[in-house]
């Protein structure tokens, strides 16, 4: 997924591997490396690990994200919106914008 610049909790797809994810999505991305986070959408739950990578000051998600983007039929032109609903365990409620709506 390439990111296009959308409000801070946004990611823009424009193809559906992951790249990095918005800096205000996940703030204290050092802590989490190589930790699981999870994605809810709807009533389902997906875990995916955040890779941190410090050269670059960004992370993406890992294994699990193109479970998410499979299950929640994404494509490109979608936009994921994050929001945390549990720091601790790094928890993200998703909401989805279809492109082609």
């Amino acid at each position: 997924m390439s990111v296009l610049r959308q409000p801070p909790d946004t990611l823009k797809l424009l193809k559906l591997t992951a790249d990095p994810i918005p800096f205000d999505v996940i703030r204290n991305v050092i802590i989490y490396n190589g930790k699981q986070a999870t994605l809810r959408f709807e009533n389902k739950s997906w875990p995916v690990k955040v890779l941190y990578y410090p050269h670059y000051s960004s992370a993406k998600f890992s294994v699990g994200w193109l479970d998410f983007v499979r299950d929640c039929d994404l494509k490109k032109g979608d936009a994921c919106h994050f929001k945390i609903i549990d720091e601790d365990n790094l928890v993200f409620q998703v909401s989805i914008s279809r492109g082609n709506q």
